[in-house]
């Protein structure tokens, strides 16, 4: 679970299986531990038809700074450690749970300036 913050254009990548398109997103997320907060910031990376399926719908979410829970996603590891999709992915955008609100309530509280800083100073989490 995550704000979206930003949706990169979809490209074409060749991989070893040959041509595939791609859009990565950029989720962040909040959390208290020990009254210490935690901030971490992953890449969702949608391939071939999730693009289309699901793509305009997290790209509107980076323009709201929606919260979005993201289920049966593939952790994959090219020098950072990543999320991406499959076939059976699913995805929730501003669910009513009572942690997307609590995280919703924090997102908003921070103004566009942290949440940009928050994007290029935030280490890519690695598990």
């Amino acid at each position: 679970m995550g704000i979206v913050i930003n949706a990169e254009d979809s490209k074409t990548i060749n991989t070893e299986f040959g041509q595939s398109t791609v859009q990565t997103f950029t989720f962040i997320d909040f959390e208290e531990h020990d009254n210490t907060p935690i901030k971490r910031k992953i890449d969702v990376i949608l391939w071939g038809a999730m693009i289309l399926a699901i793509g305009p719908t997290l790209v509107e979410a980076a323009n709201t700074n929606a919260v979005v829970v993201a289920k049966r996603l593939k952790a994959t590891r090219y020098k950072v450690v990543s999320l991406r999709s499959k076939n059976s992915s699913s995805f929730a955008v501003n669910p009513p749970i009572e942690a997307a609100r609590n995280l919703k309530t924090w997102c908003d509280s921070m103004r566009e300036t942290e949440l940009t800083h928050m994007l290029q100073d935030v280490p890519i989490v690695n598990y």
